[in-house]
């Protein structure tokens, strides 16, 4: 998911020259020191077009693998877990379980009611397609449930 650009022929930011458009705030605290600010992923969602429409959300919630390029950092998340960024580094490589993010009450109600609000907002193309998203999200708490 290419989630930067404006809409889905934005292409990718810093694959071109002078594309990328990012730009680091560093102060100097004194001569010799300066720090850098660094934006995490999640400060450019709520400015990304991408995040206000439907289907890129139905496309993150019920993919079992993305690929994210946002804010210049590529992001890869797995079902269940937070994701990987290519800023992030362990010193000691967690395990699998450790990672997960998947508790066993996948019957609670209030998961199913938060997909509900966070769906609600966002932009449809046609208004007919909320009918299929929530489908598919029945669908899919049914077959969690089993």
């Amino acid at each position: 998911m290419a989630t930067t650009g404006v809409d889905a022929n934005a292409g990718l930011p810093g694959l071109h020259p002078n594309t990328r458009g990012t730009v680091q705030p560093i102060e100097e605290i004194f001569p010799g020191l300066r720090l850098r600010f660094k934006q995490k992923h999640q400060d450019y969602i709520r400015d990304s077009a991408y995040y206000m429409r439907a289907w890129p959300y139905q496309e993150q919630q019920f993919s079992k693998h993305n690929l994210i390029f946002i804010g210049g950092q590529v992001i890869y998340q797995c079902s269940g877990t937070d994701g990987w960024h290519e800023d992030m580094f362990f010193e000691d490589l967690p395990s699998p379980a450790d990672l997960s993010t998947n508790s066993d009450n996948t019957n609670d109600i209030g998961n199913y009611e938060g997909l509900i609000q966070s769906y609600s907002g966002l932009t449809l193309s046609y208004n007919s397609d909320i009918y299929h998203a929530f489908g598919r999200l029945n669908a899919t708490s049914k077959g969690a449930s089993k």
